[in-house]
């Protein structure tokens, strides 16, 4: 993956937070490392995000989730490679700026 397309990619998950209701959670009793719910398998109508932030993936998952979310049919295992692509080409800018904006415009109180 090249910085052009991993830019992409992180453009596609800002679309879906902007154009989407979605609650973000964090939760330390989680099973998973995270996981995403939508509405009705449309993720338009409405999403949950939950993640453990003492996981060892914790921004990993976050991006994992976001690509659920942003193709809600796409396989795990396309999914789980696309997040380990993106975790290796983002700069640490980037990743600061998806965690403020999910945090900013995703969270209770916010």
């Amino acid at each position: 993956m090249t910085k052009t397309q991993a830019g992409t990619w992180l453009y596609k998950i800002y679309k879906m937070l902007s154009e989407i209701t979605m609650q973000f959670q964090l939760n330390r009793k989680l099973v998973d490392h995270g996981v995403a719910m939508c509405y009705n398998n449309d993720p338009k109508l409405g999403a949950v995000m939950v993640v453990d932030p003492e996981k060892k993936e914790f921004l990993g998952t976050i991006i994992h989730e976001c690509l659920h979310l942003v193709d809600w049919k796409m396989p795990e295992t396309k999914v789980a490679k696309l997040e380990k692509q993106l975790m290796r080409k983002l700069t640490d800018r980037q990743l600061t700026n998806l965690l403020k904006r999910i945090v900013m415009y995703h969270t209770k109180g916010a």
